[in-house]
């Protein structure tokens, strides 16, 4: 009995020390991650070029225990305040969240910017990219991956944007959402944006003479014609 007690108790404190080790194997790489996807943004926000984008991607999972194990997660892309104060700096904010509990961060980092910051989001079972106030979510677990993210900065008439796009980087998914952008503000479907022909959200050329198929929410190669509430309606 005594043995059985002993037994019990010993696994009970080396669960416990491996719940707790778990969670520092996974807080550890995750902070990483964010620290790496900040910094990658926040050189893209300090080039001193116009007209500057890039892609963005992030792992599927975050391994620990020698990379046997597989943590799954999402990453919270979030702006505050939501609507920019004349004089004051943006905060951009990435966060790591557990993917089942979206409301518990396990790492986050953020910088501030003197730029607009301009979010999209991106339901893939649905294929529709649209503007978010506050946050998207970038979740590479998904049935269809969200794996990816476009960060594009430009300044236009002396004021300076950054664009955040969800995307996914299996594709030429990211450049066709790029795409889509381009048509929402040319079409001052942007309330922030003063509508022009934005030659930083300009696709590579000749990119989609590569697609074969159609990218999930578009009807083609290029984006659908957007209508806006004035009226105006485009495509590229």
């Amino acid at each position: 009995m005594n043995l059985l007690i002993l037994v019990t108790a010993l696994f009970a404190i080396v669960a416990y020390f491996m719940f707790g080790l778990t969670d520092f194997f996974i807080a550890t790489a995750a902070t990483q991650i964010v620290n790496a996807k900040a910094e990658q943004a926040l050189g893209i926000v300090n080039s001193d070029k116009l007209c500057f984008s890039s892609p963005v991607n992030i792992p599927s999972s975050i391994k620990y225990f020698g990379d046997s194990r597989d943590f799954y997660y999402a990453l919270k892309i979030s702006r505050e305040p939501q609507a920019t104060i004349p004089g004051k700096n943006n905060t951009l904010i990435f966060s790591i969240v557990n993917r089942r509990s979206q409301d518990t961060i396990v790492a986050a980092k953020s910088l501030d910017t003197d730029a607009e910051i301009i979010l999209f989001g991106w339901d893939s079972k649905t294929g529709i990219l649209s503007q978010k106030k506050d946050t998207i979510v970038i979740e590479p677990h998904a049935e269809i991956p969200v794996n990816s993210f476009m960060v594009i900065k430009e300044v236009f008439r002396g004021k300076s944007y950054l664009y955040i796009i969800a995307c996914s980087f299996t594709s030429d998914i990211c450049y066709a959402h790029m795409q889509d952008v381009r048509v929402k503000i040319k079409n001052g479907c942007v309330p922030e944006v003063e509508a022009h022909e934005s030659s930083c959200l300009c696709i590579p050329a000749n990119i989609f003479d590569r697609l074969t198929s159609k990218p999930i929410g578009t009807t083609s190669g290029c984006p659908p014609p957007v209508q806006c509430v004035n009226g105006a309606t485009g495509c590229c």
